[in-house]
């Protein structure tokens, strides 16, 4: 009886870590997805704030978040602010959009749904 208490316990603690990962993962990524919609070509503040808001929140993002994944994001913002700072229109909004990709395949692999689980 005590083995399957534990037990029970254990996956009820799993579940909620996973639920709250979720909601982690969710929050921060909504927050970068709104910051990231507001960039423009001149804006440098903008995409500094994503980079500091991304690097406060990459150790426990990159605990459930494929590195790949969190590569690929980190290297659309500092490619978007080499961009600006270098004030090159040609290849912005490429960036920008793939920065939001990046953004949003985040979002649905941590989703909890039935087809994240296989």
């Amino acid at each position: 009886m005590k083995s399957f208490l534990f037990a029970s316990g254990a996956i009820i603690v799993l579940i909620a870590l996973v639920i709250a990962n979720g909601i982690y993962i969710s929050s921060v990524t909504d927050k970068l997805e709104k910051m990231a919609e507001g960039i423009s070509l001149g804006d440098t503040e903008d995409v500094l704030a994503i980079k500091e808001h991304l690097e406060k929140h990459e150790k426990f993002i990159c605990l459930s978040v494929s590195h790949n994944d969190v590569d690929e994001l980190m290297i659309s913002v500092e490619v978007l602010l080499e961009k600006i700072k270098s004030n090159e229109p040609d290849g912005f909004y490429e960036y920008k959009a793939k920065l939001l990709n990046a953004i949003k395949e985040i979002k649905e692999k941590e989703r909890l749904h039935i087809h994240n689980i296989a």
